[in-house]
C-alpha cells in the first residue's frame, strides 16, 4: 500500500519479475507462499513469543501463539520453518506438543499448523541424520502431516504448483502425486509435485524387487503381490503421461484395464507410455 504523503512506485512491466522468481521456484528448494500467507506467517513470527533450551542432544522450544491478534494466524504457521545452526549434529527426531512429526531434515523443522496457545517442539540431535522416512521440503501450505500405519499423509494447501521432497530410503510412492521421481541421485530422495491442494501419502513399496523410478500421472492407489503390482490411476489432462518403474523381473504383461501396452527398457528402467483414458484405471505390471 502507499506510503503516507508519497505515491505509490508502478512498475511498467513485471514480466522480468515473474520469469526470475519462476527460475528460482525450477531450481532452488524455496517457499512460495500467497499474500494472504506471507501475511500472516509476518504476523505470526511479529507476535508470537519464543524461548528454548538445550540439554546433552535435546533441544526444547516453545511457540507461544497466546497473544496473537488475529486467529486465523495459527491456520498460516503450516510450512514454516525452525532452522537449527551452530553445531554439527543433525536432526534425528521430532516430537511437537507431544506427538512425534515426521517433517524435518538435517537442520529444518517444518512446522504443521499450530494451536493458539503454547506449543512445544522437541528435536533430538545427533552425529547422523535419522534413517526414518519423512518429509524433508514443501513449496506451500502444510496444515497436517501425521503418521497412519506405514504411510504418511500431508495435507497441502495450494491453488497452484507445489512441490515437496520425502526422504524414502526404500522404495515408495507418492499416493496422489501429479509428478514424482525417486532416487534419482542414489540419496533416497523422492520428489513430488502437485498442481492443486490435496492429500499426499507416502507409501512404501516392500520386497526390494520393484519400484517406481518416476511417474508423470497421477497414481491414487498401490498394491503389490508376487506376480504383479497394480496401479490405480487418476486421468489428467497433463500431455506424455508414462511410467517408469525397475523390477528385478523383466514384466510378461502390462495392461491398462483391457488393453495391452507395450513398454521399452532403457539401462535400468521399464518405460510405459499411457494413453488417454477417463476416470480412473488400473495399471496391471505383470511378472
Amino acid at each position: 500500500q502507499p506510503q503516507s504523503k508519497k505515491e505509490r512506485i508502478v512498475n511498467e512491466n513485471t514480466i522480468a519479475f515473474y520469469d526470475a522468481m519462476k527460475t528460482k521456484f525450477a531450481t532452488h528448494r524455496i517457499y512460495c507462499p500467497t499474500p494472504e500467507d506471507l501475511g500472516h506467517k509476518l504476523r505470526a513470527m511479529a507476535q508470537w513469543n519464543y524461548s528454548w533450551r538445550s540439554e546433552r542432544n535435546q533441544i526444547e522450544m516453545e511457540l507461544d501463539l497466546s497473544g496473537v491478534l488475529l486467529d486465523t494466524i495459527p491456520h498460516f504457521t503450516g510450512g514454516m520453518g525452525i532452522k537449527i545452526e551452530n553445531t554439527s549434529d543433525r536432526i534425528q527426531k521430532v516430537v511437537i506438543n507431544g506427538k512425534p512429526h515426521f517433517a524435518f531434515d538435517e537442520q529444518v523443522i517444518i512446522l504443521p499448523n499450530l494451536k493458539k496457545g503454547v506449543n512445544k517442539v522437541v528435536a533430538t540431535l545427533g552425529p547422523h541424520a535419522s534413517p526414518e522416512a519423512r518429509l524433508t521440503y514443501i513449496s506451500k501450505r502444510m496444515p497436517a502431516i501425521e503418521q497412519k500405519g506405514g504411510t504418511i499423509e500431508v495435507q497441502v494447501i495450494s491453488k497452484t504448483t507445489a512441490r515437496c521432497s520425502f526422504f524414502a530410503p526404500e522404495a515408495a510412492v507418492v499416493l496422489n502425486a501429479d509428478w514424482q521421481e525417486w532416487n534419482r541421485a542414489g540419496d533416497g530422495m523422492l520428489n513430488a509435485s502437485v498442481t492443486s491442494g490435496r492429500k499426499l501419502i507416502l507409501k512404501q513399496i516392500g520386497g526390494g524387487e520393484f519400484a517406481i523410478t518416476r511417474a508423470a500421472a497421477r497414481i491414487v492407489d498401490y498394491k503389490g503381490e508376487s506376480s504383479s503390482v497394480t496401479l490405480t490411476l487418476q486421468a489428467s489432462a497433463q500431455p506424455d503421461a508414462a511410467l517408469w518403474f525397475r523390477s528385478a523381473k523383466a514384466p510378461r504383461s502390462v495392461m491398462l484395464g483391457n488393453q495391452k501396452l507395450e513398454y521399452k527398457k532403457s539401462e535400468r528402467d521399464f518405460n510405459v507410455a499411457l494413453p488417454e483414458f477417463f476416470g480412473q484405471a488400473d495399471l496391471v505390471i505383470g511378472f
